[in-house]
């Protein structure tokens, strides 16, 4: 799934006031630390993380786990916009989904020792 896929989807279930150019940062955040936390712990890879640049990059988080992004995002548009009654909700779906994704990960690729990783 890319970055404009999910930007899609969340402005057909989310009509908001934040660009194209925001949604893809927010994007950049959710996967720079899942790539810390999840990915950079099975391959004792560089953590460093650059911030998606164009609507065609690839999001790190498979289908059907995906639907994490849109989770994250409406919690961001929610959280900006005050609503914080929907973002709790909005939180919780993400956190939710975030914490199934890490556990099928850490099923199908093996887990190597870390100390750090907060859910």
């Amino acid at each position: 799934m890319t970055v404009g896929d999910m930007i899609a989807r969340t402005r057909a279930l989310n009509q908001g006031r934040y660009s194209d150019a925001q949604l893809m940062e927010w994007l950049s955040q959710a996967d720079a630390r899942i790539y810390e936390e999840v990915l950079c712990t099975h391959t004792g890879g560089d953590t460093s993380w650059s911030p998606y640049e164009s609507m065609e990059d690839e999001l790190l988080v498979p289908m059907p786990f995906g639907e994490l992004y849109r989770h994250f995002l409406d919690a961001r548009i929610y959280l900006a916009g005050g609503e914080t009654n929907r973002y709790n909700n909005a939180a919780a779906l993400y956190n939710t989904a975030l914490l199934e994704y890490k556990k099928w990960y850490n099923r199908t690729h093996g887990w190597r020792e870390q100390t750090n990783i907060t859910f």
